[in-house]
């Protein structure tokens, strides 16, 4: 009777347990808004966090070298104070670095849109002479009248955009601004706490895993961290060196063919590498499509070309030279990460999508390789059972 009950509620107990699943699953989906929604608020409260653990990362492979160096320094007093003095050292560095690349973009920049204030006018006479003459071979735009609809435009119509009944949209706007700087700088104070602090935190995390996991799925999951580490950093190292070389490349280039503020397009022509595929294509457009609000069709021709061919010596000859294999996966996981995080996470997925798919494959690599293992040992050991 005991027997017969307990078959029973275990039949019961399955399905029951299956129906719950197939409602949690449903209401999920249901709700998948309201779940990303959440998901994102819990997000953007811990930005300074994520911010501060991303510098904290980059910064720590040159905040470990600078302190085994001053480790092993003569003079006690740095031997005593090494972790602080390398921190200290290498804030400064990053700061100062980041100091000098703002008092250089900036400037360029705001250069850049005085001077095409000051053009608008003249920009407006060389795009009526061009509608002009373009309406002269074709009745359909000369219908339309555009010619008409460019003299009488001015900066002054602009005004009209900005309505005193959006003035909250406007403050919010400029509150999102301030938070986001907000962020940025409380992230680069918990980074500080992180590298100061980092020994002690992975020992809490370890513990804490321990609650969870035995000691040798712990090791496996250190050693997949290890190889995901170099990955991830190799990757961008990779990515960076390849972005200043065309940065540098791009911006003489565009010098010598007369483009106007040819530095900050060069820099930026260069920084798009950081998205693979997607990102060049995005550069030889936005670029040339600059150079011609700014100057003349000649000078927006030689910079195409310029750039075209500056593309393909970096696609075909110093991008698989720089980045190599380090990757480990085909081009199709690359556009595949690339268009799945930028359709989550907007230009944030583009960039950091490929190193996130690499290291969710080897996850998944390691995973199944220790499912085959211990597959291969219980086959073996039931084959010496039966023999």
């Amino acid at each position: 009777m005991n027997q017969k009950f307990r078959e029973n509620w275990s039949w019961w107990l399955r399905w029951m347990t299956l129906a719950v699943a197939v409602i949690v699953v449903w209401k999920t989906f249901d709700n998948l808004g309201g779940i990303f929604s959440s998901i994102g608020w819990i997000l953007s409260l811990l930005t300074p966090f994520i911010i501060g653990f991303v510098f904290a990362y980059f910064l720590n492979k040159p905040h470990k070298r600078l302190y085994a160096k001053m480790s092993r320094s003569k003079r006690h007093i740095i031997v005593k104070h090494a972790r602080a003095f390398s921190t200290l050292v290498v804030y400064l560095g990053f700061l100062l670095l980041l100091a000098v690349l703002l008092s250089f973009l900036l400037p360029a920049l705001v250069n850049s849109v005085i001077s095409f204030v000051d053009k608008v006018p003249q920009y407006q006479d060389n795009l009526v002479s061009i509608v002009e003459n373009l309406s002269k071979n074709s009745p359909l735009i000369a219908s339309l009248e555009l010619d008409e609809a460019i003299k009488n435009f001015s900066l002054t119509d602009l005004s009209g955009i900005i309505k005193f009944e959006n003035v909250g949209t406007y403050f919010e706007g400029i509150v999102s601004v301030s938070s986001v700087v907000t962020s940025i700088f409380l992230g680069i104070i918990i980074s500080i706490y992180m590298i100061l602090d980092k020994e002690n935190l992975i020992k809490v995390i370890k513990r804490l895993l321990g609650l969870v996991f035995t000691e040798e799925r712990i090791y496996r999951m250190a050693v997949t961290l290890r190889r995901v580490d170099q990955v991830i950093y190799r990757y961008f190292f990779a990515q960076l060196t390849d972005s200043l070389i065309v940065s540098t490349v791009a911006a003489l280039g565009l010098t010598l063919i007369g483009v106007p503020n040819a530095p900050v397009l060069g820099f930026f022509y260069g920084m798009f590498n950081f998205i693979p595929y997607f990102g060049p294509i995005i550069a030889i457009i936005s670029v040339p499509l600059l150079t011609f609000i700014s100057s003349d069709f000649l000078t927006t021709l030689w910079a195409f070309i310029f750039l075209f061919l500056l593309q393909q010596v970096d696609a075909n000859f110093l991008n698989p030279r720089i980045l190599g294999s380090s990757l480990g996966f085909s081009p199709f996981w690359v556009i595949f990460a690339v268009t799945l995080g930028s359709g989550l996470f907007g230009i944030t997925g583009m960039i950091l999508g490929v190193p996130i798919f690499a290291a969710i494959r080897l996850f998944v690599i390691d995973f199944v390789r220790a499912r085959e293992a211990k597959k291969a040992r219980a086959d073996s050991k039931s084959e010496k059972q039966r023999e």
